[in-house]
């Protein structure tokens, strides 16, 4: 009797030590808390357990005037303390920083969740992941939910126009409609407004999903002499709709001359360190007219500045001019960009900018560092020629745009109907 009691105890004893682990043991690293050992010698059986009141919240149809928010309350239905991690949200939610991230056994707490509708439209749906210590549950994922009403849509947000010639102009139709009677739009400025000009057509009755609104039609014109080049700008639009505030647009155009550009820039190349290196690029006239560089400037946009010659060779046959850009790599690695400033006797083409880019590259291959924008000045290098490159002056910005070249399509006439 006393040899079966005995062995009782060992195969007691035994399960007791499977069953429990020893102090010091290694931690699971496959969960987001890993359990370590339990510190009173009792069997690891109290694990926290997560409940969440709902895991899904749908907050209908909402404005995007304002952000609106939800409480996911949970509780912790395990006798284990419970620990919450790190809590991940999609685009346009947020999670204030939580009070408690540790609950004992009945406890209870909340996750707010914020939702920022601003610039969305239409249903609506986001994530929220929550890390825990829960073994059966070390990923929560939560959901809201909302069908967003826009108080005013603008249509379309971005205007884009097409190529135009110098001297033309463009127009280009953009509506804002909006939800309450007497809707209509107050304000609509391009800045700057040396290039594109503004005006609002009018305000009429719409029905949009078969809902009465009202829409504002604001006309965006390039302006009859804006110079050759890419232009952007934007256009700032105000409403009597106070919740909506000030709206943005933006626009690009770009104005074609009489010179084109091949390429549209240069690439001096990829030189090592100690190489020459050269490039060009041509210039014509597209209705094959007479005309004249009557001088260059090579400037710096990135430094520090790198010594190049520039010359101007003109067609004998009058097809063109050819500008060539050649030096030699220092022996510092570094990546270059600039700009070769044309002067011309073309009416309305008197200045053109073109792209100048050069990597010098260290012997063995190494990586290139990337160098600081500061505009620097790039001294003459060619004292004999009658085309040198002229110092920059140092007080003025360095205008950007780029003629383009090809043949121009002919402007499309608008009227006051739908908006494009």
């Amino acid at each position: 009797m006393t040899s079966m009691k005995l062995k009782f105890a060992v195969l007691m004893a035994a399960g007791c030590v499977l069953a429990a682990p020893a102090m010091g043991q290694a931690a699971d690293p496959n969960l987001p808390f890993p359990v370590g050992p339990d510190d009173t010698g009792s069997l690891l059986m109290a694990d926290p357990d997560i409940k969440f009141a709902v895991m899904e919240h749908d907050f209908g149809k909402i404005d995007d005037s304002a952000s609106v928010e939800f409480d996911f309350r949970f509780t912790n239905n395990g006798a284990g303390q419970l620990r919450i991690g790190n809590v991940q949200t999609t685009c346009g939610c947020t999670v204030p920083t939580l009070e408690r991230k540790e609950f004992s056994g009945s406890e209870s707490g909340v996750i707010k969740v914020r939702f920022d509708p601003k610039h969305k439209s239409g249903p609506q749906t986001k994530t929220i992941t929550v890390e825990t210590n829960d073994r059966a549950q070390s990923r929560v994922q939560l959901t809201i939910k909302a069908d967003i009403q826009p108080l005013v849509k603008m249509d379309p947000q971005f205007v884009s126009m097409e190529p135009i010639e110098k001297g033309k102009t463009l127009a280009k139709l953009v509506t804002v409609t909006g939800r309450t009677k007497d809707f209509m739009v107050t304000l609509a400025k391009a800045e700057p407004a040396d290039i594109f000009q503004t005006r609002i057509v009018e305000t009429r009755d719409v029905v949009m999903d078969k809902v009465n609104q009202r829409q504002s039609v604001v006309e965006i014109s390039l302006k009859p002499g804006a110079p050759v080049g890419r232009h952007n700008a934007s256009v700032m639009i105000l409403t009597n709709e106070v919740k909506a505030g000030e709206m943005k647009l933006g626009v690009s155009a770009e104005v074609l001359g009489d010179l084109q550009i091949t390429p549209a820039r240069i690439s001096l190349g990829v030189p090592m360190v100690g190489a020459e290196y050269s490039g060009e690029v041509k210039v014509t006239h597209k209705s094959a007219k007479a005309f004249k560089i009557k001088g260059t400037d090579l400037r710096a946009i990135t430094e520090p500045p790198v010594p190049m010659s520039v010359t101007v060779l003109a067609s004998p046959t009058g097809e063109g001019t050819t500008i060539k850009i050649a030096g030699v790599a220092g022996e510092t690695p570094l990546r270059y960009t600039g700009e070769l400033v044309l002067s011309t006797d073309v009416p309305g083409e008197e200045t053109i900018r073109v792209p100048v880019y050069l990597t010098i590259r260290p012997k063995g291959g190494a990586a290139v560092p990337t160098v600081g924008k500061s505009p620097q000045l790039i001294p003459p290098v060619q004292p004999g020629s009658p085309f040198v490159t002229q110092p920059q002056n140092p007080g003025a910005p360095a205008p950007t745009g780029v003629p383009g070249a090809g043949s121009v399509p002919a402007p499309k006439k608008e009227g006051a109907g739908a908006p494009k």
